[in-house]
């Protein structure tokens, strides 16, 4: 197992578990549940602790495929500088979850204006990282680039 498909493993985990996070924050607004608003903080900050070593293998999975003949700098480049922008994001989904975690603990009720707060930030960072694995999708997958054209059939493509 080389650090590409580590970065590939990991790369999935922030993501989705900010996508889930917020879908059990709206289903705790909408059911009015403290234990469910509290599982989808947990999620958040379960993301931004993923998305620590999901960033910092995406380096060295990029010299990996940097010998590789579909391998282009640029969209790497572009890549790495919507993941950073993503994981600052989550970061700050993560810390703003963990405040509302500790005023929950604290005063036993969910304060919708904190709640609502932590949403519209997770929101944003899913769309953030939405771009970010856009930009690495395509580093791999010829098929993703703007202009690609699907080869044509051939009778030699069958078995």
């Amino acid at each position: 197992m080389n650090f590409a498909h580590v970065h590939l493993v990991l790369n999935h985990a922030p993501i989705m578990g900010t996508g889930f996070g917020i879908l059990i924050l709206l289903y705790g607004l909408t059911r009015k549940s403290c234990e469910v608003v509290r599982a989808s903080f947990l999620m958040f900050i379960l993301s931004a602790l993923l998305a620590v070593p999901t960033f910092f293998t995406g380096e060295p999975a990029s010299e990996v495929l940097k010998g590789l003949p579909y391998f282009h700098e640029e969209l790497s480049e572009a890549h790495k500088a919507a993941a950073l922008i993503a994981l600052i994001f989550v970061w700050i989904t993560g810390v703003a979850a963990l405040a509302a975690l500790y005023r929950l603990a604290k005063k036993k009720e969910c304060k919708a204006s904190l709640t609502i707060g932590v949403l519209v930030i997770a929101v944003i960072t899913l769309g953030f990282f939405v771009r970010a694995g856009q930009l690495g999708g395509k580093i791999s997958h010829q098929e993703l680039r703007p202009g690609y054209v699907i080869p044509p059939h051939t009778d030699d493509d069958e078995d």
